[in-house]
């Protein structure tokens, strides 16, 4: 279970640190940029999100609550997008 917590937080940090910024940059060059521009609940699911997973991989152990949790919180945030 460590090794996929590892995998899936790792991978999500070099996509908001690297590939993120980059396409940015990148996308300088065309005709028309694309800015890095969130909305208000993109921002609160993100700040959701980041707090869900310092409470979750704080204790380093993990049980059938908290991936209840998880999958709450993704369905909750999941019919918050589709309702705006």
């Amino acid at each position: 279970m460590n090794v996929a917590v590892e995998i899936a937080v790792g991978s999500t940090l070099q996509v908001a640190m690297f590939v993120a910024p980059v396409l940015v940059f990148v996308s300088l060059v065309f005709e028309t940029p694309m800015p890095l521009v969130f909305s208000l609940p993109e921002l609160i699911a993100m700040a959701t999100a980041v707090l869900l997973t310092i409470s979750i991989t704080n204790d380093g152990d993990t049980n059938w609550f908290e991936g209840l949790t998880l999958l709450g919180a993704y369905l909750i945030m999941g019919i918050g997008f589709y309702l705006l």
